[in-house]
C-alpha cells in the first residue's frame, strides 16, 4: 500500500504544487530575527508581564496566599503556551 503513496508524492504535479508554495530565498547576510518578529516578541512580553503582575498585585483569580506562587507559575505556563500557538504561521 505504501508504494502508491510514494509514487503520488513524487509525481510531477505534486512537486509543482509544492514549489509554488515555497518562498523566495533569503539573503545570506539577512538578520535571523525580522523587525515584525521583534515587535511580536515585545508585545507578547508586555502581555505576559501585565497578566502576571495583575495577578500578583490584585489577585484577580482569588488565590489563597499559599497557592499564589502556583497560580502565577500556571499563568506564566499558559502564557508561554498561548505565545507558542500565536506565533505559528498558518500557511
Amino acid at each position: 500500500m505504501d508504494e502508491y503513496n510514494y509514487v503520488w508524492m513524487y509525481s510531477t504535479s505534486f512537486r509543482i504544487r509544492v514549489c509554488k508554495k515555497l518562498r523566495k530565498p533569503i539573503r545570506r547576510n539577512a538578520s535571523i530575527i525580522a523587525r515584525s518578529m521583534c515587535i511580536n516578541i515585545f508585545i507578547n512580553v508586555l502581555l505576559i508581564v501585565f497578566i502576571v503582575q495583575l495577578q500578583e498585585y490584585f489577585n484577580i483569580l482569588n488565590a489563597t496566599p499559599t497557592k499564589q506562587g502556583t497560580v502565577i507559575f500556571s499563568l506564566f505556563a499558559f502564557s508561554a503556551l498561548f505565545n507558542t500557538l500565536n506565533c505559528r504561521e498558518l500557511d
